[in-house]
């Protein structure tokens, strides 16, 4: 089972400007709300990759939506768009 922290630092030290390395990451963090707390998920690790995508001008597609204005997930992890 992936750790959350470790997916999280991942993403914070990446750079790829490869729209599949974030897909990757983005399946990652996804398949995460079958196993934690989804408040501790929508506030650090979702909130990093949203940020990420957006630091990186990677595509809008990406993001894990919806989110508010701090880039925080707030859906209910049941789907993500």
């Amino acid at each position: 089972m992936p750790d959350p922290n470790s997916i999280k630092g991942n993403i914070h030290s990446d750079f790829s400007i490869t729209s599949g390395t974030w897909t990757g990451y983005r399946a990652e963090v996804t398949g995460l709300y079958n196993d934690y707390s989804s408040s501790d998920l929508d506030s650090h690790v979702c909130r990093e990759f949203n940020k990420k995508i957006r630091d990186l001008g990677q595509q809008e597609a990406l993001y894990i939506s919806p989110f508010d204005a701090g880039l925080r997930y707030t859906g209910d992890g049941s789907t993500f768009s």
